[in-house]
């Protein structure tokens, strides 16, 4: 019930909202008001614990979570491996800066764009990941675009 309720429209002064989020204003603005947070807590409490919260906020807090984590575990992979992290940025750098190199070169650039179209090298892309190159390809284009 809590999910429907939380997706359902709602129009309040020619704007358009989901219920959950009139709910969310109603009591942040009483909250204002009254000057009782507990009143917010209590109903953003109440949402979570029925899965209320909307799908893209919590894939959003779910991914930013995530990155936590893994910086976590790469600062820790750093620290004991006595790694410093200005020597991965600048092999960052390298490697835009090779592929740059490959890609640009009349020879190398199209033979190597026809080979990540073969039906191999996709297969390896699903299954491992592209090359470095392939990456660093992907990671500087506009999101969307696939190379």
């Amino acid at each position: 019930m809590i999910a429907r309720v939380r997706d359902e429209l709602v129009t309040i002064n020619g704007e358009t909202m989901t219920k959950y989020e009139l709910a969310v204003r109603s009591v942040i603005a009483q909250t204002v008001k009254s000057g009782k947070p507990r009143d917010l807590k209590v109903l953003l409490d109440l949402l979570g614990q029925y899965g209320a919260m909307p799908q893209v906020e919590a894939a959003e807090e779910a991914r930013a979570q995530g990155q936590a984590v893994a910086q976590k575990l790469m600062d820790y992979f750093n620290k004991t491996n006595d790694i410093d992290p200005l020597d991965a940025t600048a092999v960052d750098r390298l490697n835009e800066l090779e592929t740059r190199l490959v890609l640009g070169c009349a020879h190398c650039g199209p033979k190597l764009r026809d080979n990540w179209k073969t039906a191999d090298y996709r297969a390896r892309l699903e299954r491992y990941g592209g090359s470095s190159i392939h990456k660093s390809v992907l990671n500087s284009r506009p999101e969307g675009k696939s190379g």
